[in-house]
């Protein structure tokens, strides 16, 4: 799985999401990219998604720039602003640089992780791509077969057989009334009917900016 296709899903799920359902941050933040193909999305709302650039020294020379700085990470423990006095001996720099680092690092042992409070919608977890294509594959059937006659609409067996669930439920002899395939139907529908479930619960939860819950 590619870095983005992470979120390849989650514009999937979104784009079956009630629009009238989202939360105020989704609608913020997402709603001016709605529609758009995968690619223009992600290039519009990419930051709302990954944290930032990561960066060691940066200088910063106007007071609107160490404001803007002081917002994005003055309560951020991992990150330290600090002023320089250029006309101090460079030696004398490094000296106490190096002994402000050290010091920083005592308090800090180990490597921090990313903080996640610096993305405005981070996973929940680690996708199962896989999984989630199953589920959204059954989710679609589903809605389609909500718009069919009572006398066209397909079982949850036939669900699941077209969204290949689980291809060791399949019964390849459609007349085959053994006790054997009578059970493999049952499971096979028993596990369609938790996909779509799960889609309906994750697509639900992307209407609150959270991705993958289900």
């Amino acid at each position: 799985m590619t870095e983005t296709y992470a979120y390849r899903l989650w514009y999937e799920a979104l784009q079956r999401s009630d629009r009238k359902k989202w939360s105020k941050k989704v609608r913020t933040f997402l709603a001016p990219a709605d529609k758009l193909p995968f690619e223009l999305w992600w290039e519009s709302v990419r930051e709302y998604f990954e944290p930032p650039e990561p960066f060691t020294v940066v200088p910063v020379d106007n007071a609107e720039d160490a404001n803007a700085w002081w917002d994005d990470y003055g309560e951020d423990p991992s990150v330290k602003l600090l002023y320089v006095n250029l006309n101090t001996p460079s030696s004398v720099l490094v000296r106490d640089f190096g002994r402000l680092v050290r010091e920083l690092s005592r308090k800090r042992a180990g490597r921090p992780a990313i903080d996640q409070t610096l993305v405005d919608f981070p996973l929940a977890r680690p996708p199962n791509a896989a999984l989630i294509e199953k589920m959204l594959r059954c989710y679609d059937l589903w809605r389609e077969n909500e718009n069919r006659t009572r006398k066209e609409r397909r079982t949850l067996y036939e669900i699941g057989v077209i969204a290949k669930v689980s291809p060791g439920y399949v019964v390849k002899n459609v007349n085959d009334r053994t006790h054997d395939a009578a059970a493999k139907r049952e499971l096979m529908s028993i596990t369609t009917s938790r996909m779509i479930k799960r889609a309906n619960t994750l697509v639900q939860n992307v209407e609150k900016g959270l991705f993958p819950v289900y």
